[in-house]
């Protein structure tokens, strides 16, 4: 219903952190509603990579302890904000302060009565649950294992997918040079269970944050 719609902008309204594009006003046109966001300029990080290689570690452990504080903002509203579409492609570093390589996070989910966009190509960062359509905020955390994997390689993370021992999974060991303790913390962040990864978006941070 447009109630529903308008309930839900208007909670995408409150969000207010720097690595959330604005929602500033939302409308009806012909009967259809609108939502409209704050446009960030900036170069997605798929098209980074894609061009100029990968990052560096420390690059890749500061664009991720970014978005960590984003997500842990996102999961502490009432109820938790689920992203759902962590991904290269929905992380932008905005161009005006492109030195500090400040991380913009799109790709809201559509509310209820929007249309769905074109699902991104990112279904290997997205969690089983998630999947199954279930989200939960480890859900989010999941996502934060392809990313960097493809941060650090360039690679599509669906090259380590892999019937092993451990059933279907995400093997990070079979990235070729990933250091020791990122194939630890991306095991752990992609378990096939979500209470097996990580319990908060801090946690993870904290856990890069020894890294550098």
């Amino acid at each position: 219903s447009l109630e529903l719609f308008e309930q839900e902008a208007k909670t995408l309204q409150q969000l207010s952190h720097p690595g959330i594009p604005r929602f500033v006003d939302y409308f009806q046109a012909e009967g259809r509603p609108y939502l409209a966001m704050e446009w960030v300029h900036g170069q997605n990080l798929q098209q980074w990579v894609a061009e100029k290689g990968p990052l560096s570690l420390e690059e890749a452990i500061a664009t991720i302890l970014q978005i960590c504080d984003v997500l842990d903002y996102l999961h502490q509203q009432v109820p938790p904000y689920i992203h759902q579409d962590i991904n290269p492609e929905n992380l932008i570093w905005r161009s005006s302060t492109f030195a500090s390589h400040t991380i913009a996070l799109v790709g809201i989910p559509s509310l209820s009565l929007l249309e769905p966009g074109p699902q991104s190509s990112a279904q290997v960062y997205r969690a089983p649950e998630q999947q199954q359509g279930q989200p939960v905020p480890p859900s989010d955390l999941y996502a934060l294992g392809p990313t960097l994997i493809y941060l650090l390689t360039g690679k599509n993370p669906a090259e380590f997918y892999a019937h092993r021992e451990q059933g279907y999974r995400l093997y990070p060991e079979y990235v070729p040079g990933l250091d020791v303790a990122l194939v630890v913390l991306i095991r752990k962040l992609t378990n096939p269970q979500p209470e097996d990864r990580y319990s908060s978006a801090k946690e993870v941070a904290e856990v890069l944050g020894g890294m550098i």
